[in-house]
Order: C-alpha cells, then sequence, then structure tokens
C-alpha cells in the first residue's frame, strides 16, 4: 500500500503542476532564450483558469491527499494510488523520470527565480507531467488539473 511518503511525493507532483502552469501565464513564463512557453495572447485568459482551478479542483485533491475530506479517507487514497503505481519501486520509478525530465531546472525557475528551462527541457517536462497526472487522476480533482496543462502544453509557443 501507499505510505505516507508516496502519498507526499503525489501531492508534491500536483502542487508542482499547477504552479509551473501559473508561472507559464505570467510574465515570468519564458525559457532561457526569453521566448514565452505559452502564447503571450493566451496568458491572461489561462492565469484566471489557474486561479478558478486552484480554488476548486486543486483545493479538493490537496484536502483529499492531507486526509481532510471524509469522502475519500486515507486508506482509499492509499489504495488508489497504489493501484496506479505511485507506490514501491514503481514510484520511485516515476519520481526518477520526472528528474530525469527536468524537474529541477523548471521548478528552481518557477520556486526559486533561478535560471529560466531550455524549452527542449519545458517540453519534455510538459510531456512527464501529463503522464504523472494521467495516473493521478484517480484522486478527484486532478483530471481538471490535467485538462488544463494539456491545453497549456499545446498553446505552449514555438
Amino acid at each position: 500500500m501507499a505510505d505516507a511518503n508516496d502519498v507526499a511525493f503525489a501531492r508534491g507532483v500536483i502542487r508542482d503542476s499547477l504552479v509551473v502552469l501559473g508561472w507559464a501565464a505570467s510574465e515570468d513564463g519564458t525559457d532561457d532564450e526569453q521566448n514565452p512557453v505559452v502564447s503571450p495572447s493566451l496568458k491572461a485568459s489561462m492565469a484566471a483558469a489557474v486561479e478558478e482551478v486552484h480554488d476548486g479542483a486543486f483545493a479538493q485533491a490537496l484536502r483529499i491527499l492531507d486526509g481532510e475530506d471524509p469522502g475519500m479517507p486515507p486508506e482509499e487514497v492509499s489504495a488508489a494510488l497504489d493501484r496506479v503505481g505511485w507506490s514501491g519501486a514503481s514510484r520511485v520509478f516515476k519520481e526518477q523520470a520526472l528528474v530525469e525530465a527536468g524537474r529541477s531546472e523548471v521548478m528552481d525557475a518557477v520556486d526559486r527565480g533561478g535560471p529560466k528551462p531550455r524549452n527542449r527541457v519545458w517540453r519534455k517536462f510538459l510531456k512527464m507531467l501529463n503522464v504523472a497526472l494521467g495516473s493521478l487522476s484517480v484522486i478527484p480533482g486532478v483530471e481538471q488539473i490535467k485538462e488544463l496543462k494539456d491545453f497549456a502544453e499545446t498553446a505552449s509557443s514555438d
């Protein structure tokens, strides 16, 4: 069964996803060559969508993962994560895959104002988030985050 570390990792991936989307919708959302990672004409509407998802689906997912939603108690969360391979060796592999896809580079830019991610790293990380959010959609609320990420990925500037 998925343990507290597995749940915390899933929570972190979901959190990173929404934070990355908010960053992409901001003026700071550029790659290392100062190209916007999302079309500038979409940034304002994307920022509003991120805020809406933050206050709804994201908050719901975090309540569930924090054990604060009686509709999905912690043992159900653990079982759900276990069913989709977010525990044990499978979870370790997924964590390593996210790191290799550039999680550190992207999150350093997003969370700490570090160097902007290279465009190819940005795109690879979004693809990896797609897979991660797909399986984490067993947690209510995550599907909306994935849907927003899918649109952002498709709307990424070339």
